[in-house]
Order: structure tokens, then sequence, then C-alpha cells
């Protein structure tokens, strides 16, 4: 795995049991939608700190997709959008 992506141990023993050439690719979606977990709240709750307005969805959505031009988020461009598009859905579904 390419030493910029970030580590995650539990995320990664579980990762452990799949095999097959698919478990790269899992692996990196897993990982991707980690970041998103992490990163969206992040970014709202900066923008609630410097008192801007609530970063909807689509904003969210925008300054994510930026972020994959970032040295430290640039691994996020070998991802599917589709999942990080679902990592957003979820979180959404899971604040609600």
């Amino acid at each position: 795995m390419d030493a910029s992506v970030p580590a995650l141990g539990p995320v990664v023993m579980a990762a452990g049991s799949w095999s097959g050439p698919c478990r790269p690719v899992l692996l990196l979606d897993v990982l991707a939608q980690h970041q998103v977990f992490n990163d969206a709240p992040a970014i709202r709750r900066a923008a609630c700190e410097a008192g801007e307005p609530y970063i909807s969805d689509r904003e969210l959505s925008a300054r994510l997709t930026a972020s994959k031009d970032t040295p430290e988020r640039s691994w996020l461009a070998s991802v599917s959008s589709v999942v990080l598009q679902q990592g957003l859905a979820d979180l959404g579904e899971r604040v609600k």
C-alpha cells in the first residue's frame, strides 16, 4: 500500500480477513469512508467556530473533492467518487 495512505489499526485488522484481488480496493474504500467521516464534521465544526454559515452537503462535497488536490489527501483520487459520496450520504443519515 502507498505510504501516503493513513493506517487505521482496527479497520486494517478487520480488513485482514479479506482475500483475493479485491482486497486493496476494498481497503482503500474503507479508509476513504473513514476519512470522510472524520473530515466532514471537522469542516462543519471549524465553520461554526469561525462564525460562518452552516456548510451544506453540496458545499461539503465540493470541499472534500477539492481536498484530493492536497498532498495529505491525494490518495483519495484513487478512490471512486461514488464511495466518497456514499460516505457523505451515510454520515448525513447518522447525524439526523
